[in-house]
């Protein structure tokens, strides 16, 4: 990865998936499913975690690139109502090459399991579009995966942000 020469400086971890719904196409393109076949215990009380959720499309000819957009419109309206949410600590998109041939990825790093259900499931941008994705099925698929950060090292923002033997990541 040529980039890492230019970072500003990475964080990086290990991760173990507790809960995972949907469908993604990484493991069959031809077939999504489910990404994982067994899931580990769920993190204590209080312990960081990572969110990973992805959205794809079935791409032939009955194929309506509105739909994509719509759906992107709304992902960004959600990102956008996240400056300054309790308990999030960083939130990324990623779009893999050859853009719709993998499901893209919005990765988001919580202080606790608490913080992140409160966003995901309380008022505001992100439950009217997932009722909109319930109710119009703008993307083909979608999955939601919850991981326990086993261990970590590196900084962000400047501070350290290490998870391993105890120490807790820094409040948001």
């Amino acid at each position: 990865m040529p980039w890492l020469d230019e970072a500003a400086e990475v964080w990086s971890s290990v991760l173990r998936p507790f809960r995972h719904t949907g469908a993604a196409n990484y493991l069959d393109r031809a077939l999504p499913g489910a990404l994982f076949e067994s899931l580990g215990q769920q993190p204590a009380a209080g312990a960081p975690i990572v969110v990973v959720t992805s959205a794809g499309w079935t791409v032939g000819e009955n194929f309506d690139m509105n739909r994509v957009r719509e759906f992107s419109t709304g992902v960004m309206g959600v990102r956008m109502s996240m400056s300054g949410t309790a308990g999030l600590l960083s939130q990324q998109s990623f779009f893999f090459p050859r853009v719709l041939e993998h499901d893209p990825i919005t990765v988001t790093l919580w202080k606790d399991t608490a913080s992140a259900r409160a966003f995901a499931y309380g008022p505001g941008v992100h439950k009217v579009q997932m009722q909109r994705q319930n109710e119009q099925g703008l993307a083909d698929r979608t999955s939601f995966t919850r991981c326990r950060v086993v261990r970590s090292e590196g900084t962000w923002h400047g501070r350290p942000l290490h998870t391993g033997g105890g120490d807790a990541l820094p409040a948001a």
